[in-house]
């Protein structure tokens, strides 16, 4: 069953980057992208080339 779905989650823009998409809906919930992914997805501190070249499964 895939995860609840956020109340505000602003779609990516065309052949935007991973991490500049997860920064920006960071900024939507005023946190910072290693807060999102950490309680929102519950990912630990992942650099934006990891995002970007080898995102983690959910």
């Amino acid at each position: 069953m895939p995860p609840p779905r956020w109340p505000l989650h602003p779609a990516p823009a065309e052949a935007e980057a991973l991490s500049s998409w997860l920064n920006r809906l960071a900024g939507t919930y005023r946190m910072d992208t290693s807060a999102l992914l950490e309680h929102g997805l519950g990912h630990g501190r992942i650099q934006d080339r990891q995002l970007d070249e080898n995102p983690p499964d959910l």
